[in-house]
Protein backbone atom coordinates (compact mmCIF):
# COMPACT_ATOMS: atom_id res chain seq x y z
CA UNK A 1 0.00 0.00 0.00
CA UNK A 2 1.68 3.25 -1.19
CA UNK A 3 1.74 5.53 1.66
CA UNK A 4 0.43 9.14 1.14
CA UNK A 5 2.07 11.93 2.44
CA UNK A 6 -1.30 14.68 4.56
CA UNK A 7 0.80 17.45 3.24
CA UNK A 8 1.38 16.67 -0.51
CA UNK A 9 -1.56 18.50 -1.39
CA UNK A 10 0.31 21.25 -0.88
CA UNK A 11 3.54 20.59 -2.42
CA UNK A 12 1.76 19.62 -5.68
CA UNK A 13 0.05 23.31 -5.81
CA UNK A 14 0.71 24.46 -9.11
CA UNK A 15 2.64 27.56 -9.69
CA UNK A 16 0.44 30.52 -11.35
CA UNK A 17 2.48 32.44 -13.93
CA UNK A 18 1.90 36.46 -13.44
CA UNK A 19 -0.60 36.73 -15.76
CA UNK A 20 -2.37 34.13 -14.23
CA UNK A 21 -2.18 35.33 -10.79
CA UNK A 22 -3.66 39.06 -11.80
CA UNK A 23 -6.22 37.63 -13.32
CA UNK A 24 -7.32 35.77 -10.29
CA UNK A 25 -6.34 38.52 -7.84
CA UNK A 26 -8.62 40.23 -10.62
CA UNK A 27 -11.40 37.75 -9.60
CA UNK A 28 -11.28 37.50 -6.11
CA UNK A 29 -11.51 41.77 -6.13
CA UNK A 30 -14.43 41.54 -8.18
CA UNK A 31 -16.01 38.84 -5.75
CA UNK A 32 -15.26 41.34 -2.86
CA UNK A 33 -16.65 44.08 -4.35
CA UNK A 34 -19.52 41.96 -5.49
CA UNK A 35 -19.94 41.23 -1.75
CA UNK A 36 -19.61 44.62 -0.41
CA UNK A 37 -22.10 45.82 -2.87
CA UNK A 38 -24.62 43.01 -1.90
CA UNK A 39 -24.14 43.96 2.29
CA UNK A 40 -24.82 47.60 1.12
CA UNK A 41 -27.82 46.59 -0.87
CA UNK A 42 -29.03 44.64 1.88
CA UNK A 43 -28.19 46.61 4.95
CA UNK A 44 -30.52 50.01 2.76
CA UNK A 45 -32.82 47.65 2.30
CA UNK A 46 -33.10 47.05 5.93
CA UNK A 47 -32.92 50.75 6.99
CA UNK A 48 -35.65 51.20 4.54
CA UNK A 49 -37.73 48.82 6.32
CA UNK A 50 -36.82 50.28 9.68
CA UNK A 51 -37.29 54.09 8.29
CA UNK A 52 -40.85 52.82 6.91
CA UNK A 53 -41.70 50.87 10.31
CA UNK A 54 -40.79 53.82 12.69
CA UNK A 55 -42.98 56.03 10.33
CA UNK A 56 -45.72 53.77 10.85
CA UNK A 57 -45.56 53.47 14.39
CA UNK A 58 -44.98 57.45 14.51
CA UNK A 59 -48.50 57.47 13.10
CA UNK A 60 -49.91 55.10 14.67
CA UNK A 61 -48.67 57.18 17.89
CA UNK A 62 -50.06 60.35 16.49
CA UNK A 63 -53.56 58.72 15.59
CA UNK A 64 -53.84 57.86 19.26
CA UNK A 65 -53.28 61.08 20.88
CA UNK A 66 -55.46 62.80 18.13
CA UNK A 67 -58.54 60.77 19.66
CA UNK A 68 -57.46 60.98 22.83
CA UNK A 69 -57.50 64.76 22.38
CA UNK A 70 -60.64 64.58 20.61
CA UNK A 71 -62.71 62.68 23.19
CA UNK A 72 -61.17 64.93 26.22
CA UNK A 73 -62.82 67.50 23.71
CA UNK A 74 -65.80 66.03 23.83
CA UNK A 75 -65.91 65.30 27.48
CA UNK A 76 -65.30 69.14 28.46
CA UNK A 77 -68.33 70.14 26.00
CA UNK A 78 -70.39 67.61 27.50
CA UNK A 79 -69.81 68.74 31.10
CA UNK A 80 -69.66 72.36 29.98
CA UNK A 81 -73.56 71.59 28.64
CA UNK A 82 -74.66 69.32 31.92
CA UNK A 83 -73.04 72.26 33.58
CA UNK A 84 -75.39 75.29 31.74
CA UNK A 85 -78.23 72.79 31.70
CA UNK A 86 -77.98 72.56 35.70
CA UNK A 87 -77.25 76.32 36.08
CA UNK A 88 -80.09 76.88 33.72
CA UNK A 89 -82.15 74.34 35.74
CA UNK A 90 -81.60 76.17 39.08
CA UNK A 91 -82.62 79.41 37.95
CA UNK A 92 -85.78 77.83 36.65
CA UNK A 93 -86.63 76.50 40.13
CA UNK A 94 -85.23 79.97 41.96
CA UNK A 95 -88.16 81.42 39.38
CA UNK A 96 -90.48 78.61 40.37
CA UNK A 97 -90.38 79.09 44.36
CA UNK A 98 -90.53 83.26 43.77
CA UNK A 99 -93.48 82.91 41.73
CA UNK A 100 -94.71 81.02 44.22
CA UNK A 101 -93.57 82.94 46.94
CA UNK A 102 -95.47 86.02 45.54
CA UNK A 103 -98.69 84.51 44.93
Amino acid sequence: MPQVDPNSRHTQAKKLTPEEAKARAAELQAKAKEKREREKRELEKLREKERIRMGKEISAVARVEEDQKLRRLADERRRDKEEAARAKEKIRVKLEEDRCGLE
